[in-house]
């Protein structure tokens, strides 16, 4: 049984993960904010703030797991990463040690292996020395899962925490939520653009970002979302292919929980705690209350939801689209052959109509 979170580790400063590999040298302190510089500003006439120019540097964390070996094998993760890697670096990022680091299963050098150690080193590795104008991309293929939140402040709604799975956490146990926020969220500063997708079950709410928004790209109402249990998730909720989550009959002593949701993904997000100052945007494979595929597109294995997001950027090349027609785009690419319904987050009320940049 994985250990149970009683509430995310405090970094204080970076986090010593004994002999956790280091990715890349420290980084510079960068260009300084612009003077009177105080966060995204509102749009004219819009219902949301403007995203903060994207002048500084760029770095990439990709992480995707196959699990090659195991009894929660999956297909198509290594390739969402390559295909995403490829697209970065069309769009401005550099493939180096200092810009860029992949995590793979197929990898043989371990400081390169999505261990839980790597993967939290890496995290933090991304967001270290971040000032205004950065742009920082994550993108996780791989499993999801859910289990009880037992934090004292008990910031869950439906009482669950979503967790991502990595390559080891039959030994080292998941990453939950509420880690993953306190590591990629909070130290944010005003200025800074973090792109986060995340390919796996349960991952509406993965970062605990508490404005969510439909295809037109307005904010939803809070109501509760359709309940699905494990079982029936599994069973039902694709044409064909595979689960993105670990059903609790395939790994021993790794504990998941059916939900039956009270609207954690169209919470009410007044008096919630949020980073309002960085520019936060995640585009995440389903609800919190799904589960995400991975499928066979054009004859090759990929995350469902990767692919349709990368087609949906393909055909907005030579324009500048929107962030709620990304959402809308990659829905429509999906429909009628998987019913998980691809989620778009912020970490406070923004404009969607505006383009998407990284």
């Amino acid at each position: 049984m994985p250990p149970q979170y009683g509430g995310a580790p405090q970094y204080g400063g970076a986090p010593q993960y004994g002999g956790a590999p280091q990715y890349g040298a420290p980084q510079p302190g960068g260009p300084p904010p612009e003077p009177g510089f105080t966060g995204a500003q509102p749009v004219d006439g819009g219902t949301g703030a403007r995203f903060a120019q994207l002048n500084g540097r760029k770095k990439a964390l990709l992480i995707g797991i196959n699990y090659t070996g195991t009894n929660a094998a999956l297909r198509g993760c290594i390739n969402d990463v390559v295909r995403m890697k490829e697209f970065l670096k069309a769009n401005g990022f550099v493939e180096s040690p200092n810009t860029m680091v992949v995590l793979t299963d197929d990898q043989t050098d371990n400081k390169r292996r999505p261990t839980k150690r790597n993967m939290l080193a890496a995290m933090q590795w991304l967001v270290q020395g971040a000032v205004s104008g950065y742009s920082l991309f994550l993108h996780y293929s791989g499993h999801g899962g859910q289990t009880p939140d037992t934090s004292v402040d008990g910031d869950e709604d439906d009482g669950y925490d979503e967790t991502i799975f990595p390559v080891d956490y039959n030994q080292a146990g998941q990453i939950v939520d509420d880690e993953l926020h306190n590591i990629l969220v909070k130290p944010l500063a005003p200025g800074v653009r973090l792109t986060v997708i995340f390919d796996s079950c349960h991952s509406g709410t993965a970062l605990d970002l508490p404005v969510v928004y439909d295809a037109g790209g307005r904010t939803q109402s809070s109501g509760p979302a359709k309940p699905m249990n494990m079982i029936g998730g599994l069973a039902g909720a694709f044409f064909g292919g595979n689960s993105l989550s670990i059903g609790r009959a395939v790994i021993e002593g790794i504990n998941l929980y059916s939900k039956k949701k009270s609207g954690k993904h169209t919470r009410n997000i007044e008096g919630i705690e949020r980073n309002n100052v960085a520019d936060i945007v995640m585009f995440s494979g389903c609800r919190d209350d799904q589960t995400s595929m991975d499928a066979n597109m054009n004859g090759l294995p990929t995350g469902a939801m990767s692919f349709s997001l990368m087609e949906a950027l393909s055909k907005g090349q030579g324009r500048r689209i929107s962030y709620a027609e990304l959402l809308k785009t990659t829905r429509e690419i999906m429909q009628g052959k998987f019913r998980q319904i691809p989620q778009l987050s912020t970490g406070r009320e923004m404009d969607m109509n505006q383009p998407f940049s990284i």
